[in-house]
């Protein structure tokens, strides 16, 4: 379902020409986001995150949610701050590990929200 939904969103935008650029900024704000939301509700199965992983890294470098070109960079190296020298791309494993702690440490420290 989660993939299903970016691949449904990368399609609406392959018809047109973006740069890099673009394409990263619709990564970040877009297509993360939508993971975002479903990984601070859910510990996804890896399959999924692998999958969605895979999306991003094909439609940054391609426009395309498939495609059979190699990457220019390692996605750990685009995963980096900008500062390190990457693009700030959020990883999305590390991401849903972070949400999911983050939940159970509200409710290690007992606070009344467990939304």
């Amino acid at each position: 379902m989660l993939v299903d939904k970016l691949v449904c969103r990368i399609r609406t935008w392959g018809t047109r020409n973006l740069s890099y650029t673009g394409r990263t900024q619709l990564v970040n704000s877009i297509l993360l986001q939508v993971h975002t939301y479903w990984s601070s509700i859910f510990l996804l199965p890896k399959k999924v995150l692998k999958s969605s992983t895979t999306v991003c890294r094909n439609f940054l470098w391609s426009g395309q949610e498939n495609t059979s070109r190699s990457p220019l960079i390692a996605w750990e190296k685009v995963c980096r701050s900008k500062k390190e020298g990457g693009l700030g791309i959020m990883d999305c494993m590390i991401w849903n590990e972070a949400a999911i702690a983050k939940y159970v440490w509200n409710i290690a420290k007992k606070t009344d929200n467990l939304w």
